[in-house]
């Protein structure tokens, strides 16, 4: 999938129902890269301006960065890509 480099500013709901402000990097149709400690396997529901909401799971952590997977693939508007 096409990544866009382009750090966007939204919102996660965390497992426990907290809901915490994120960055978000190399957004694709298919999940993204947050900056946040998180922990593998947990779900979330992100909300991403221009994009909407969507259920993930986090697929890897480290160093405070973490690799989301969307449960359904997404649109990625021209105005919220880098390129």
């Amino acid at each position: 999938p096409e990544r866009h480099a382009r750090s966007l500013s939204g919102y996660v709901r965390r497992s426990s129902g907290q809901l915490e402000a994120a960055t978000f990097d190399n957004v694709s149709e298919q999940g993204c890269c947050i900056l946040k400690d998180l922990v593998i396997g947990e779900s979330l529901i992100v909300t991403l301006p221009k994009i909407g909401t969507v259920s993930a799971q986090v697929r890897w952590a480290i160093g405070g960065r973490a690799g989301l997977r969307f449960d359904r693939d997404v649109v990625v508007p021209a105005d919220a890509r880098s390129d």
